[in-house]
């Protein structure tokens, strides 16, 4: 009885993590820490796994934007993508695919720039 419960519960293991393993979220794994490095790496962040996206959470959380000049959040996370991407926003950063289940569109993180060069809006957006 033991073995079959066992056995059960392995099957039921694997079965979990192949369905998972087709879930957005599970390129997540092992990055959902802010690291600036992988951050800047653009073949982390638009390869396969875009990491950013599994970060951004840790990011926002750990950093205040608002209130920072253009200059320091490019020091800290590289330069934006073309606006072109998302227009009205003058800071763009492609995240990758838009966390869930199904994500049909692309999340970005997306900020505003006040006329004294400071960051004014920071918004998380799916397109």
């Amino acid at each position: 009885m033991a073995i079959a419960v066992a056995i059960g519960a392995y099957s039921a293991w694997r079965g979990y993590a192949a369905a998972r393993s087709q879930l957005s979220e599970s390129r997540c794994d092992g990055h959902t820490r802010f690291v600036q490095s992988q951050w800047m790496d653009t073949t982390m962040a638009r390869g396969k796994l875009a990491i950013r996206g599994c970060m951004v959470d840790d990011f926002l959380d750990t950093h205040e934007l608002r209130g920072m000049t253009r200059t320091q959040v490019v020091a800290l996370i590289g330069e934006p993508d073309r606006q072109s991407d998302v227009p009205g926003y003058d800071l763009v950063y492609w995240l990758g695919p838009q966390r869930g289940l199904i994500g049909t569109d692309s999340e970005y993180l997306v900020m505003k720039v006040d006329t004294s060069n400071r960051i004014a809006t920071v918004e998380l957006i799916t397109e």
